[in-house]
């Protein structure tokens, strides 16, 4: 009886130090942020805290962003759109975070290479840092 008591109670601290643990880890993260998704043309006004997410394109030579005035690329990123277990044809997209580095207006230029053949597309967007 006493040994059933103890192999249980070893089972149960066990469970409780691995599940627990893992929760634990799970739970962690990393940053929080406020992030603006920009999908329009408009000249839009943003707080200081938050981050404008520009999509910008494919993610090929040729295709960049560049900010002039109060604001910063503090990220870059790769998108991979899979549907199913393959990736979509053509869906490696580039994305772009913008922070501002004071207040007031930034531009930011995003050139799109979608063929190499061809002369490159590029989008200005206007950025009111508040």
């Amino acid at each position: 009886m006493v040994r059933r008591l103890i192999l249980l109670l070893t089972i149960a601290t066990f469970a409780f130090v691995c599940f627990g643990q893992e929760k634990a880890e799970t739970e962690k993260i990393e940053s929080k942020k406020i992030v603006v998704q920009l999908t329009g043309d408009a000249p839009i006004r943003v707080k200081m805290d938050e981050i404008v997410r520009l999509t910008g394109g494919p993610a090929v030579e040729g295709s960049k962003a560049e900010v002039t005035g109060q604001a910063k690329i503090i990220s870059e990123n790769t998108l991979r759109m899979i549907a199913g277990a393959k990736t979509l044809t053509g869906a490696l997209n580039r994305e772009y975070e913008i922070k501002g580095t004071g207040k007031g207006k930034a531009t930011v230029k995003l050139t799109m290479q979608f063929n190499p053949k061809l002369a490159p597309y590029v989008k200005t967007y206007e950025i009111e840092f508040e």
